[in-house]
């Protein structure tokens, strides 16, 4: 059945979508195609909403660039009807011997993020050999496969359900809001939580938790500086006075050549540096076993059971 498509030019892109996109802002991502013929990216795009393929796509307004379709990561469904669509088209190109290349699929959260791979720091599971045999185009992934090959925070926010919390205890407003500031994690561990439910304290974390081997999230604010030796990893996302997006060698400034263990407030009152983070469980172990900690004060988490 055909559907209604919405076209719109915006900021160097051409958008195509339905009425009812029904994408989340946390699980949404996208299969791509790079064109050099607009006028093919202009039909394509068009097709894979009118026929329902998708409820939204776009592509470069130049004469080359990039398509993108876009589902949730999660939709095993739909990862099948574009890779259908795509194989339909001849939208993946192949290889001397006659397979396809091994194209992937990327979440927002990634580009966001400024995971590329030109820059080599983009890297994902979710790879088209995980689906068909890159050979016939056979498909062959089961759900339990799927399942196990999406990211960790994927199944966490499925598992919350965007449970709401109070921002001024927990700094922030959902639960999903509060886990996505974990992610993107240092440490990689899948950890078989499908179906847990998401318990919230404050203060210390619990004793069971260490106990039990329970998987957990947690929020502190630390004194620290990175221990000879070992990488530096930890980020901070809660404050301007930090590098976006660098890891951090110590919780002091650097400014003008110089580090600073204490900063002058916007209320014009000195401060010592006592920046925020929010970790997973291996990331908060790995922070503990890099970092000489000077002091430490747990604000709160959450526990996965």
């Amino acid at each position: 059945m055909d559907t209604k498509v919405n076209i719109c030019n915006q900021r160097g892109w051409v958008y195509y979508f339905s009425s009812d996109v029904g994408l989340s802002a946390l699980k949404c991502g996208k299969w791509m195609y790079f064109f050099n013929d607009k006028a093919f990216a202009e039909q394509i795009c068009y097709d894979a909403v009118n026929k329902q393929v998708v409820s939204e796509a776009k592509h470069s307004d130049g004469d080359e660039g990039v398509a993108c379709f876009y589902i949730n990561v999660d939709d095993l469904d739909a990862h099948r009807r574009v890779i259908e669509f795509f194989i339909e088209n001849r939208l993946i190109r192949k290889r001397k011997d006659g397979r396809y290349y091994n194209i992937s699929f990327k979440l927002d959260s990634q580009t966001h993020q400024g995971e590329y791979k030109l820059y080599g720091n983009f890297d994902t599971e979710i790879k088209l050999e995980k689906f068909i045999d890159l050979q016939t185009g056979e498909w062959m992934l089961s759900q339990d496969i799927f399942n196990s090959i999406l990211p960790l925070e994927i199944h966490l926010y499925s598992s919350v359900e965007n449970t709401p919390l109070d921002k001024d205890t927990f700094g922030a407003t959902n639960a999903c809001e509060y886990i996505r500031n974990a992610f993107p994690a240092h440490t990689s561990q899948y950890s078989s939580i499908i179906g847990n439910k998401a318990h919230f304290f404050t203060g210390q974390i619990p004793e069971s938790v260490n106990k039990d081997g329970l998987f957990y999230i947690v929020r502190f604010r630390a004194i620290f500086h990175i221990k000879n030796g070992c990488e530096p990893f930890i980020k901070c996302k809660t404050s301007l006075l930090y590098p976006a997006g660098r890891p951090l060698q110590t919780s002091d400034i650097f400014s003008n050549g110089k580090y600073y263990d204490r900063y002058i407030d916007v209320d014009g009152t000195l401060k010592r540096c006592f920046p925020e983070f929010t970790l997973t469980r291996e990331d908060f172990n790995l922070f503990k076993n890099n970092y000489d900690i000077l002091k430490i004060e747990i604000l709160d988490g959450c526990y996965f059971v």
